[in-house]
């Protein structure tokens, strides 16, 4: 059928009112002319809708002095090739929908049932070209600015110029070589991708929901564990069903064994859960949400990597929704470990920093925040709280105060004009050392922690927004790795109750990161929970503001607001 709309459509270009094909295409480049005039970023309307990118359109227009782009001699293969593009823009983790398909398609239609007037075919040609400066820049950098669901976001969005592919595009590279040559080359864009094919793949396919019930565990049997079964089978976890039944004997198939059990902890690997081997609550909804859904989470997190400029290497990376830290060396990782971040209502920010420096036994600065929510209502009954767990207080200048020098009857959560730190020590919540971090306005620090047993829980948000570390020294030694000065003996020999500045040689990137999709270095892919909500910001924005952002500025911002850190700066 496209086919044959195209060659309709070449037949335009020579019948109608005017038939000199020169005079024709005239006529096309002053309707083009008139339905693109405007100031470069007023809003344009295109066959009854807002133009996705219409500064860059005009700008297109008038370097080729209005000309038609596609509607040439020659441009019909390109039009064909750029209607199956979009047809494919979900293949990218993209909508269809939102490069116009059902305008052009519907124009081209027109073209086929018989001859039409210039600006018919000019705001076809018009449509055409605003669909692939909005495709290619979607496709290049995303479809939003990252401010739109992270504030903090400062990493500039790598340079795009959607112009220079268009023409290229019309040229002899063609539409599919141009779009595909902007597409992100990191590697973990290139693994998700691979991951929402089969994902997409998997929606044609009727998918078994685990009924609810009570938790299945190796030693169970019944239909459940059959349905069970099969669903892992479908998503590449095949469990080797015991030998075959006999009289008397259960079903195989309906028998939860040791075999079955390891796939059940590689699932619960993969999704980030705890890995017992028991499908409870948390895995069994793992196990119930559809391709479709997974499709969507893949192509979220397929449009952060989209914002993400050339990264430095070396930098560390955090993930917050996985609760990771990795540091990667020449494309590598080089060190990984676990890390607690902020609970849900004291979130740790999306954003990018640098760590300057490193204190050994430092003080923990309480944060006016916590001060307010969490410790003046215990010391307002009980002034006497603060000395047991050492901490001091501290005018505005910055001098001790005494606590005998403060009249407790006269204090109240809103009416307490100082300061309070914990003095370093074993009971500190930063442990025996942090990492400094510019920017400093959000307070946020990577640090050790005396709680260690939270380690090992699978979900680990119970922070105030800093970031707690497994393997402190382990960080240490590699942010310090080209200072010969540097040993951990700094650390272990440091007096531990005097609080002690280290300059880092070399500053090292630090990036915030909330991937909830993410491949592993052997190419699957996990997933996580979407902790802070961040997924359904990211998913109303995308649906709200499609490629406006991308094109004049215009953003809002729809995220969870990020209290003050954890004091530790």
């Amino acid at each position: 059928m496209a086919a044959r709309w195209l060659f309709l459509a070449s037949l335009a270009l020579v019948t109608g009112p005017n038939a000199d094909p020169e005079a024709r295409q005239h006529d096309i480049a002053s309707a083009i002319r008139g339905i693109t005039a405007g100031a470069a970023a007023a809003p344009l309307i295109i066959d009854a809708a807002p133009a996705a990118a219409p500064a860059s359109l005009r700008r297109f227009y008038a370097a080729r002095s209005w000309a038609p782009a596609w509607l040439t001699v020659d441009g019909q293969p390109r039009i064909a090739e750029l209607v199956r593009a979009i047809r494919n823009a979900g293949q990218q983790g993209l909508d269809p929908s939102a490069y116009r398909q059902t305008a052009i398609e519907r124009r081209l239609a027109a073209l086929a049932a018989g001859p039409t007037d210039a600006h018919a075919l000019a705001l076809l040609d018009v449509l055409l070209t605003d669909a692939y400066l909005a495709l290619a820049t979607h496709r290049a950098v995303g479809r939003i600015d990252p401010r739109v669901v992270h504030p903090h976001w400062t990493l500039p969005r790598p340079p795009f110029d959607a112009a220079a592919s268009l023409r290229a595009a019309l040229g002899p590279v063609g539409i599919e070589r141009a779009l595909d040559a902007v597409d992100p080359d990191h590697p973990q864009f290139v693994g998700l991708r691979a991951a929402l094919a089969r994902e997409r793949a998997r929606e044609r396919i009727a998918w078994p929901v685990l009924p609810d019930g009570p938790a299945l565990r190796e030693g169970d049997a019944g239909e459940r564990v059959r349905v069970l079964r099969n669903r892992l089978a479908l998503e590449e976890f095949p469990a080797t069903p015991a030998a075959p039944g006999g009289p008397g004997r259960p079903d195989p198939a309906r028998h939860f064994d040791a075999d079955l059990k390891a796939r059940v902890q590689a699932f619960q690997s993969r999704h980030g859960l705890e890995q017992d081997g028991i499908v409870g609550r948390e895995t069994r909804a793992a196990l119930n949400l559809t391709p479709a859904r997974r499709a969507g989470q893949i192509a979220l997190n397929m449009e952060r990597l989209r914002w993400l400029p050339a990264l430095d290497d070396p930098r560390i990376e955090i993930n917050i929704p996985a609760f990771t830290l990795r540091v990667i060396e020449n494309d590598r990782t080089a060190l990984a470990m676990r890390v607690i971040v902020g609970r849900t209502d004291w979130p740790t920010p999306v954003f990018n920093a640098v760590v300057t420096g490193i204190v050994l036994n430092p003080y923990w600065n309480v944060p006016a925040s916590i001060l307010t929510r969490e410790i003046l209502p215990v010391v307002v009954r009980d002034p006497a709280w603060l000395a047991r767990h050492d901490m001091e207080i501290l005018s505005a200048s910055g001098a001790i105060v005494p606590r005998s020098a403060i009249d407790w009857s006269d204090v109240s959560v809103g009416r307490f004009p100082y300061r309070v730190r914990q003095r370093p020590g074993e009971e500190n919540p930063l442990g025996r050392l942090k990492f400094v971090l510019a920017p400093l306005f959000l307070a946020v620090a990577l640090h050790d922690t005396p709680a260690r047993h939270l380690f090992a829980e699978s979900r680990r948000d119970f922070s105030h927004g800093c970031v707690r570390l497994e393997d402190p020294l382990g960080l240490a030694a590699f942010v310090q790795r080209r200072d010969t000065t540097w040993t951990p003996e700094h650390v272990r020999q440091a007096p531990a109750r005097v609080e002690t500045a280290v300059a880092v040689r070399d500053p090292i990137p630090v990036l915030f990161l909330y991937s909830t999709a993410f491949v592993d270095e052997t190419g699957e892919v996990h997933f996580r929970a979407d902790v802070y909500g961040h997924d359904r910001a990211l998913d109303r924005a995308v649906s709200m503001t499609h490629s406006h952002a991308a094109d004049n500025g215009d953003y809002r911002t729809t995220t969870v607001a990020f209290m003050n850190g954890c004091g530790s700066q």
